[in-house]
């Protein structure tokens, strides 16, 4: 779940907030989120170097913020909740939205020929992630559709 403590917060939110000014400049910035979560993800699998071609110092400073704390798997997951929700979904909850959101999550490849125990934890993060996302937003969106339009089922 993305709730972690004030103090974790605080200590990663300047990072977050940099990170996510400069991906928002994008011009696709679907892909330049999932290359971003990509390569925190292999940050946490414990593979270096960082590679993003997008916004690499922000990601680079936001990977030592994580570095300085240790960073727990609900720190990552409260970072890529963030980054999705700013530039994915925005202010206005769509379909189209919580689908691109699953997809993004869906792609990132988990590839750690060292510790397998800390690639599950990984795919943790992912699934956890897209899971509070549909709990969270697209469940509500749903049942408002099937209320408007009627239900399939």
């Amino acid at each position: 779940m993305p709730y972690i403590d004030i103090q974790s917060r605080a200590c990663l939110a300047p990072n977050l907030g940099s990170l996510v000014r400069v991906l928002r400049k994008e011009s696709n910035v679907k892909v330049a989120v999932l290359h971003v979560i990509q390569d925190l993800v292999d940050n946490f699998l414990g593979l270096f170097p960082l590679t993003c071609d997008y916004c690499h110092s922000e990601v680079k400073a936001f990977a030592k913020a994580l570095s300085r704390k240790p960073a727990t798997v609900g720190d990552y997951n409260w970072a890529f909740t963030c980054i999705l929700k700013d530039l994915i979904v925005g202010d206005e909850v769509r379909y189209s939205k919580c689908n691109t959101v699953a997809g993004i999550l869906g792609s990132v490849r988990i590839e750690s020929p060292f510790d397998s125990e800390r690639a599950i934890e990984a795919q943790g993060i992912l699934d956890c992630c897209s899971m509070e996302f549909y709990r969270r937003l697209t469940a509500p969106y749903e049942d408002g559709c099937i209320e408007k339009n009627g239900d399939v089922f």
